[in-house]
């Protein structure tokens, strides 16, 4: 069966009075190949250097090759040979003003109006390939971002030349299908040779490279131009397809025409020549080309698809990695080592600093919770008396004093947690600078390292405000120390405050007297007090106040030291959730990958705007 005749290509078979489209290739794309592309969420690494299907156009020289390229792309290319390979990047552009750039030996010159890029593009063959007639295989990048065209590459190459002009080498030939080779061997790329109708195709060159890499043909098309002016014998050509290579009959612009005139023209051509017209339709005119570069771009795609997924896994595998681990260094830096760090924000000095403050007023905030210094012993007689009675001295009950200590510890209660908590926020506000700044260069990966980040911290707090209750709840229930600082301040309270108690009470000289180590007390109340009962309620307050002062030191030991310990295993957790989190299938990378919504709506009524026909008033 005739290649021209598949079921595929039978689909693409068109009436003579179906109007001509002006934007055959945006139609076919948007139709076929965008859709595979949101599907597989390919569409936001055509500039990370995944391979994607590259249309390369070979041909004879004043083959027309660049005539055909502009007639698909909708710009305007320059009317002279390619000495270059001239690569044009087209990518959709949600902004109805385009935007134009060139780029070539490392240098971007951006261009305003789209008519300049003919002259923008002369210039830069002439600086690189020189003046003459000679050839180089430094390539010259246009970009062109612009609303309504696809997202696709299509390489324009150096005509094919048998014999040196003018300061051409003698091995011209050699040369030009040397970088010919290396543009149509990749097997991703699409080979569009560019033929004139008054050639024998079977013998032409450009068919004979393209049979080399793809003896199939089935990544290889041909646009045959120039029919108007050599009509004869065309017919026969196209049909008898020796080469097992799809042919498609175009006409060129000519002179001043514009896109549209040109298509005009064109459809006219096919349909009323004498010869041109018995050609079948699904053979003829610039949008069958574009609708069969498709179906071909259709095809690769498919095939390659396993290869580009893959690639583009281990790309995303690498720059999670490098990320997380760079991440990881950063706050090792800045949290636990304290260094200083290049950050554009406030966090660019030793933050453990501001750790250790934390710390320091924390402490500030336990010591600060005052007693009533007007009802001194209060409390204590109290709780001796429902405890049992009194006793003798230095044999409190046990109930009592445990039973203050958890007063005690019960009012300050809610600062260890309130520390954990401003501490935690004040982590994951630099965690995320941190990640901010990481992420600069690849703002989709921010949202679900933003994530992956929060569940390492969340996680981490959750233990560690576990272990901020624990450790009120073992203060409240447990009373111990072997801090031997704790009974020589003990008997120091007693040695030095109670002799003066007893004589300020027993004289009734004074309602306020200065208690060492604790401040001013009012002592009036205890006028009447029996000397058995004040005494042992003052032995077990000056026992409290020496054990109290081992309570928060404990305190804030233990914070510090759990704050520190915490935030390295936030460090090390966060290298880690963020890399497993970010490749775990449905999540992450995946997610980053997807087309923000508000991102394909808008796209898909801009593209609906500008293929969708004008009504005409």
């Amino acid at each position: 069966m005739d290649q021209d005749d598949t079921p595929a290509t039978k689909k693409l078979k068109v009436s003579h009075d179906q109007e001509p489209n002006f934007q055959p290739l945006l139609v076919s794309y948007n139709d076929k190949i965008r859709p595979m592309l949101d599907a597989h969420r390919l569409n936001n690494f055509f500039k990370e250097g995944i391979p994607l299907p590259t249309i390369v156009f070979i041909g004879d020289k004043s083959s027309g090759k660049s005539s055909v390229l502009e007639s698909l792309a909708g710009i305007s290319l320059p009317r002279v040979c390619t000495r270059v390979p001239l690569i044009i990047k087209l990518q959709h552009h949600l902004d109805h003003v385009p935007e134009f750039s060139l780029e070539f030996q490392k240098k971007t010159v951006m261009i305003i109006e789209e008519s300049q890029i003919p002259e923008a593009i002369n210039s830069a063959t002439v600086e690189i390939a020189g003046n003459s007639k000679g050839i180089s295989n430094v390539p010259i990048t246009l970009v062109v971002k612009k609303n309504g065209v696809p997202d696709l590459t299509m390489i324009d190459l150096p005509g094919i030349t048998w014999v040196p002009v003018g300061d051409q080498p003698e091995n011209i030939y050699d040369q030009i299908t040397e970088i010919i080779m290396e543009h149509i061997t990749p097997e991703e790329n699409i080979i569009l040779n560019v033929l004139s109708a008054e050639v024998e195709f079977t013998t032409c060159e450009s068919i004979r490279l393209s049979r080399r890499v793809d003896r199939t043909g089935q990544r290889t098309l041909a646009a045959v131009t120039k029919s108007d002016r050599y009509p004869d014998y065309l017919l026969e050509k196209v049909t008898t397809n020796a080469v097992n290579i799809s042919y498609v009959c175009v006409r060129n612009r000519i002179g001043n025409e514009t896109f549209d005139e040109a298509r005009i023209q064109e459809a006219n051509l096919f349909k009323s020549h004498p010869s041109l017209s018995m050609i079948d339709k699904s053979r003829v005119g610039i949008p069958v080309l574009a609708q069969k570069l498709v179906q071909t771009h259709d095809v690769i795609i498919s095939k390659c698809l396993p290869n580009i997924v893959n690639e583009i896994k281990e790309k995303l595998d690498e720059w999670t990695s490098r990320m997380s681990g760079s991440l990881k260094k950063t706050l090792e830096k800045l949290l636990i080592r304290g260094e200083v760090v290049g950050l554009p924000d406030k966090h660019k000095s030793c933050d453990i600093a501001r750790l250790a403050k934390m710390v320091d007023e924390f402490k500030i905030e336990l010591h600060a919770e005052g007693e009533s210094f007007e009802n001194f012993l209060v409390d204590e007689m109290r709780v001796l008396k429902e405890s049992g009675g009194i006793r003798l001295s230095q044999f409190a009950p046990e109930y009592a004093f445990s039973y203050l200590l958890r007063q005690k510890v019960s009012k300050i209660s809610d600062l260890p947690i309130s520390f954990v908590n401003k501490v935690w926020s004040y982590v994951e506000s630099v965690s995320f600078e941190v990640l901010k700044d990481h992420c600069e260069s690849f703002p989709q990966l921010y949202s679900p390292m933003k994530k992956a980040s929060q569940n390492a911290l969340e996680k981490i707090k959750k233990k560690f405000l576990q272990r901020a209750m624990d450790m009120i709840e073992m203060e409240k229930n447990t009373s111990y120390t072997c801090d031997p600082n704790f009974l020589a301040s003990w008997k120091e309270l007693k040695s030095a405050n109670y002799d003066r108690l007893s004589d300020a009470v027993e004289g009734r000289r004074s309602k306020w007297i200065a208690i060492k180590g604790y401040g001013d007390v009012k002592v009036d109340h205890l006028f009447d007090v029996p000397a058995n009962v004040r005494e042992q309620a003052f032995d077990l307050k000056m026992t409290m106040v020496a054990y109290w002062a081992v309570v928060l030191r404990r305190m804030v030991d233990w914070s510090a030291l759990n704050l520190r310990y915490w935030i390295q295993k936030f460090v090390t957790e966060m290298g880690i959730s963020v890399f497993t989190d970010m490749m775990l299938p449905g999540c992450g990378i995946e997610k980053m990958m997807e087309e923000p919504r508000s991102v394909a709506e808008k796209r898909i009524l801009s593209l609906t705007e500008v293929t969708e026909p004008k009504n005409s008033i």
